[in-house]
């Protein structure tokens, strides 16, 4: 019986130990994949191709990247979920530093056999994020993604910080003015100001 998709982990070993040649050749046939073969060259283009069980690629021209994982987190297994489309393990400490974990293998981009020959714009998202470790959105990312000739999405644009700036009136002596935060009316030294805040 074929295991559900969510008890894989994207290895061929597993996956061929896991199940009979009767078993990969049967689901090979429901998903459209060749059956013909060893049950280990039916697992591997069972693996590459179909998205249930995910698959690990290469991007030969990355050598930074460990590898893509497709189907779910490289560290949690095929079927896991996650909310992006994508992400990378960025964070020097974590065992997983260097992969790139795909929901759809859709999203990847060109493909043949198990290389990723022309990574799409999500790849090379996450591949900006891989070359500046323990980085997020920030600077440093942006800068990386600039460098390598990709543009950068409206969400992940650097957002200028709006100037607060605030209208005041003295009951004093009647002087109004803008400025940031007062204290006091600077023509009378009144302290007792009225404000509110307004677009500059």
């Amino acid at each position: 019986m074929i295991k559900s998709s969510a008890m894989l982990h994207g290895s061929l070993d597993d996956f061929e130990a896991a199940h009979s040649l009767e078993e990969v050749k049967k689901l090979a046939q429901e998903k459209g994949v060749s059956s013909a073969g060893t049950k280990r060259e039916i697992a591997s283009r069972l693996l590459a191709v179909v998205e249930d069980y995910g698959g690990r690629y290469q991007i030969p021209q990355w050598p930074e990247i460990k590898g893509v994982f497709v189907g779910g987190c490289v560290k949690r297994g095929v079927g896991s979920s996650f909310r992006a489309k994508a992400h990378a393990h960025n964070r020097k400490a974590n065992p997983y530093f260097g992969w790139i974990c795909v929901r759809s293998i859709k999203r990847v981009g060109e493909i043949k056999g198990n290389l990723i020959t022309k990574p799409s714009q999500l790849m090379w998202h996450e591949y900006a994020h891989i070359l500046t470790p323990d980085h997020g959105h920030d600077d440093t990312w942006r800068g990386k993604m600039s460098e390598l000739g990709q543009p950068i999405t409206e969400q992940y644009r650097k957002k200028a910080r709006p100037k607060i700036v605030y209208a005041y009136y003295c009951p004093s002596c009647g002087h109004r003015w803008k400025g940031s935060r007062a204290r006091a009316c600077p023509k009378c030294g009144n302290r007792t100001v009225f404000s509110r805040q307004v677009e500059e």
